[in-house]
């Protein structure tokens, strides 16, 4: 249940309507007992259920609370600080809001500290400031900032969007930095389980196939911070931070591989990933630390020529199971020895495998740096495209519009958007000529960069992946804004 509590006394109503209806119109949900609970019901139950199950707690503080003796405030209070007790101190859970002049009562939450000891917002001196502090702590970047599945006029892709990104916002080297540690979280007890004969079940399926089973060191995304500060022009702006942790394609596998598993939580049974990847935890949420599955960050990339055209990519018949179904220009998974800038001191220098020609790699290896994802651009350019492509792009061309989720395979996905300053026919010469090293994996379609036509016809009549569907939608309205795409695709 995705929801803010909200509690306050009887006598408040009127003002805290008037909080409530503007918390909704940023997208937020409300739980109010007069209005959230079902007739039939026992209220007392539903109420401490809807606090335990909330994604914030919201206490409106007022004179008429400080003058009553007994309230059933009270009672929600208290079973508020118990469930705060179960949160980190370090993350905001519980908001203190002074509708009025009053006071907070010094209740002790733990470890020393009272009620008085978390940071309040005294909304009755000034309304707007309050209302911004309080939706940015629920809601970071207000309506922008929101779990949904993305759709556009009639097409709809079947990932989550606008985690990071909303309207046209996009990220660049001055606003996405990323963070690694290398720190190995192992994955859920009942995929650890009996890990070695998974594994080797796995390698031996994949050798009897006559396929290779790859297990290289990935990056896992752990979690990441919107940071959203305030400029000297007075406009929001977002700093992203990414945190990457490694992992490794056996893990991805076996997580994947046994997510519809049944196992035992408390008296009834849940499946793996109902239990570690639940969905509806993204929408509450609205980050990704919670998952316990390995996921594995992978860049979807829409190239635009000069000209206004883009590459699609149509799987060949040597993929298995995706045969004829359409993708993006281009899409790579971050690896920490292929991504890592040879340079300590220098996050834009060259990668290890540009300046050195490649390494071995064993599971102690320890990266001097942190992964670059601006690289796995130029990198998934040189391999499904063309090499000369890649040399005709910098870091600079390359703008991040989103960070969307696929919960097939619990697979978030950097949207990049990357113009490349040469025409149509010149790139067609290219790869004429000599195409990446990847080429078995795709055939390349161009098609015109438009919200309609033959684009339209593709995204509304052919199979997709849905991650690259995403991905081309979100483009579009990078370039030529939402309502015209919205309009081009109903």
């Amino acid at each position: 249940m995705s929801h803010v509590f909200i509690s306050y006394v009887r006598d408040d109503q009127e003002i805290v309507d008037f909080l409530c209806d503007e918390l909704r119109s940023h997208g937020i949900e409300i739980w109010l007992d007069r209005d959230s609970i079902k007739p039939g019901l026992r209220w007392r139950s539903a109420i401490r259920k809807a606090i335990t199950e909330g994604t914030f707690f919201i206490a409106c503080f007022s004179r008429s609370y400080n003058e009553r003796n007994r309230t059933y405030m009270n009672e929600e209070i208290t079973t508020a600080i118990d469930e705060l007790r179960t949160h980190s101190s370090d993350t905001a859970w519980f908001i203190p809001v002074l509708i009025t002049e009053a006071s907070v009562p010094d209740l002790e939450i733990g470890a020393g500290a009272t009620l008085k000891d978390i940071q309040q917002v005294e909304l009755y001196k000034n309304w707007d400031e309050g209302m911004r502090r309080i939706i940015q702590t629920i809601s970071p970047a207000g309506k922008q900032f929101s779990a949904r599945r993305y759709r556009i006029g009639n097409v709809q892709s079947d990932v989550y969007m606008d985690i990071l990104g909303g309207g046209d916002h996009y990220f660049d080297r001055s606003n996405l930095k990323f963070e690694y540690k290398h720190e190995w979280s192992s994955l859920p007890e009942p995929i650890e389980k009996d890990r070695v004969s998974r594994i080797a079940n796995m390698e031996r399926e994949a050798k009897d196939k006559g396929q290779i089973f790859f297990n290289g060191p990935a990056i896992s995304l752990r979690s990441f911070d919107l940071n959203v500060i305030q400029s000297m022009n007075g406009k929001e702006e977002k700093k992203i931070t990414l945190h990457l942790r490694p992992t490794c394609w056996h893990d991805f596998a076996l997580a994947n591989r046994n997510i519809d598993e049944k196992i035992l939580v408390g008296k009834s049974y849940k499946t793996i990933k109902e239990e570690y990847a639940d969905e509806n935890n993204l929408v509450t949420t609205r980050n990704v630390d919670w998952i316990q599955l390995t996921n594995i960050l992978t860049v979807s990339i829409v190239m635009l020529t000069r000209d206004n055209w883009t590459l699609l990519g149509r799987r060949t018949k040597r993929v298995d199971n995706a045969s004829d179904v359409f993708t993006a220009s281009a899409a790579e998974n971050i690896h920490r020895w292929k991504d890592e800038p040879s340079n300590f001191d220098n996050p834009w220098s060259l990668p290890k495998e540009f300046s050195k020609g490649g390494s071995n790699v064993t599971w102690d290896y320890k990266p001097s740096a942190c992964p670059n994802p601006f690289f796995t651009v130029l990198r998934g350019i040189r391999e499904e495209v063309a090499g000369e492509v890649a040399q005709a792009a910098t870091v600079d061309d390359i703008k991040f519009l989103s960070l969307a989720w696929n919960f097939a395979n619990f697979q978030p996905h950097l949207y990049a958007f990357l113009k490349v300053d040469m025409r149509q026919n010149e790139i067609e010469r290219i790869l004429s000529a000599s195409r990446g090293d990847d080429s078995w994996e795709t055939n390349l379609v161009p098609v015109a960069f438009e919200p309609s036509g033959q684009l339209k016809n593709y995204l509304k009549n052919e199979k997709w992946a849905e991650v690259s569907k995403g991905a081309i939608l979100r483009s579009l309205v990078h370039v030529h804004g939402y309502e015209e795409v919205n309009k081009a695709l109903l």
